[in-house]
């Protein structure tokens, strides 16, 4: 879901992830939710606040639970994306575990660009 209110827009998802039993082994299903926000300061750059949280059943193995092999996952990330030219596009984010089972920090960096492709163009 996405509710624009300039500068603000407000992101939710919800997620279900159904793992599949191999060799009687099962790692347990997963369901997420995903909640935030996303600031325009500039029309070049924008700021995010997301929490994800996420819940992963007990695994089983051959039929038998695992105790203790529950999840749940709960991360803060704080991240800025700005297009820094044309077609190009600089993304930083910084994660937080909000619980014992989510990782302590990430850090993500990521590039993006788009080109266009004479290929084709025109043709349709």
């Amino acid at each position: 879901m996405v509710k624009r209110q300039d500068p603000l827009v407000f992101v939710g998802s919800v997620s279900y992830e159904a793992a599949l039993e191999e060799d009687d082994f099962d790692p347990g299903d997963a369901l997420g939710f995903r909640l935030g926000a996303i600031l325009a300061a500039s029309p070049e750059t924008s700021l995010r606040f997301l929490l994800d949280q996420r819940f992963v059943d007990d695994a089983e193995v051959g039929g038998q639970t695992i105790d203790g092999s529950d999840l749940t996952l709960a991360t803060l990330e704080i991240g800025a994306s700005s297009i820094i030219g044309r077609g190009l596009l600089l993304d930083i984010a910084v994660g937080a575990g909000l619980t014992e089972d989510a990782a302590d920090y990430s850090v993500a960096i990521s590039l993006p660009f788009r080109f266009d492709l004479p290929v084709g163009a025109g043709r349709f």
